[in-house]
């Protein structure tokens, strides 16, 4: 309290008006559950409508549209498993296996009947496109997995720190409501809302 009734805002020089921004910020913050009551209307084959009534469960969070423009900088997110999600490699991985599985069942027909040698040469054909998956499928496993190694370095030796360096300017802001801007206790002047990203990430 002591501290707020030194500092006052470089714009207006007084310190009536003048708050924490995180503290403005978790205080804002209001959890809420319950159940809202969802009406849905529907025709049956005769034509008739009929109304019906459901229960629907909710839990959010919810803050004030001041909390919503000085709430901190979102964290980088760093990219999780590649392999940890059904994706188009895994379906070229599928089809390959399936592939090769049917083009050997041609050519052991082949061998074993003599008239059925003739479609010995669709089978191989077969086999052939199905390594071709294989390879398409590594080849864009690696790719995926050298993106993904790239992006996540990058966001470690560069946005993390950034975005550290942000958060630690972010917990010495100060907001005016008098004069609707932000400010540190070494800043000479305030800085409007719409420039606290350039005043977080300074270039």
């Amino acid at each position: 309290m002591g501290e707020l009734a030194k500092l006052a805002c470089p714009s207006c020089g007084q310190s009536d008006c003048v708050q924490k921004v995180s503290a403005i910020v978790s205080s804002a913050a209001i959890h809420s559950q319950g159940v809202t009551v969802e009406k849905s209307d529907y025709k049956d084959k005769d034509g008739k409508w009929y109304s019906s009534t459901e229960q629907v469960p909710f839990n959010g969070t919810q803050s004030t549209v001041l909390a919503e423009k000085l709430k901190p900088p979102a964290k980088p997110m760093i990219p999780g498993n590649p392999n940890a999600r059904w994706t188009v490699t895994s379906f070229l991985l599928i089809m390959a296996c399936f592939l090769l599985i049917i083009g050997a069942c041609i050519l052991t027909m082949g061998l074993m009947r003599p008239d059925l040698r003739a479609n010995m040469i669709s089978g191989i054909l077969v086999i052939i496109t199905g390594v071709i998956l294989i390879f398409t499928y590594i080849n864009l496993k690696n790719t995926r997995e050298k993106n993904t190694a790239s992006k996540t370095q990058t966001i470690q030796n560069s946005e993390l720190p950034q975005w550290e360096k942000a958060m630690g300017r972010w917990e010495l802001l100060y907001y005016c409501s008098r004069d609707d801007c932000i400010f540190t206790q070494d800043d000479k002047k305030g800085t409007s809302l719409d420039d606290m990203h350039e005043l977080l990430f300074p270039k």
